[in-house]
């Protein structure tokens, strides 16, 4: 099997690795931004939250500032602030 050799293809730019979930370095203090719940609870807590708060917690250990994260089920969503 013989292989084409293609001549002048442009090479794509590099990519930033895989697309953020969450805007973390975008935000400045004060800033908040929420996500809904997902409706499906592990340990008394919706699965939405924990990931968000599991994400906070390393975005600020490789990044450092400060977040909060609270639910409000009423609302059906978990909001993240930026505090710090």
């Amino acid at each position: 099997m013989m292989i084409k050799i293609d001549k002048d293809v442009p090479v794509p730019p590099p990519t930033e690795g895989r697309p953020r979930k969450y805007p973390f370095p975008d935000m400045v203090v004060g800033d908040s931004f929420a996500v809904p719940l997902a409706g499906e609870m592990h340990n008394g807590e919706d699965r939405a939250a924990l990931k968000l708060r599991s994400a906070t917690t390393q975005h600020t250990r490789r990044y450092g500032g400060k977040f909060t994260v609270r639910t409000d089920r009423e609302a059906g969503e978990v909001r993240c602030w930026r505090v710090e």
